[in-house]
């Protein structure tokens, strides 16, 4: 999954009922024209802090992550063009 990081003008990604680790890979937040990322049905996935570095987001969605717990990474807070969020199945406190 390393390498979807390095496909640096893709526009979408939709990941669901993956398998691919605990954490998203540093390299996705080289995904600098991102404006979609949808990940859903990922059980195992406890770390979303690169999706930081994703600055032209425009829509997320979260969905079933289960294992996604604690604060919201403050690093979303670096995404200023993000119009649509959506966290269902993520336990943020």
């Amino acid at each position: 999954m390393d390498a979807i990081g390095w496909l640096e003008n893709l526009e979408t990604l939709d990941l669901g009922y993956a398998n691919f680790g605990t954490v998203i890979p540093e390299t996705w937040s080289n995904l600098k024209k991102l404006r979609t990322l949808e990940l859903k049905g990922i059980p195992d996935i406890t770390n979303a802090d690169p999706i930081g570095g994703m600055t032209a987001l425009r829509r997320l969605y979260i969905n079933d992550l289960p294992a996604l717990t604690g604060p919201i990474p403050e690093s979303i807070g670096n995404l200023t063009e993000l119009t649509e969020l959506s966290i269902n199945g993520a336990d943020f406190n």
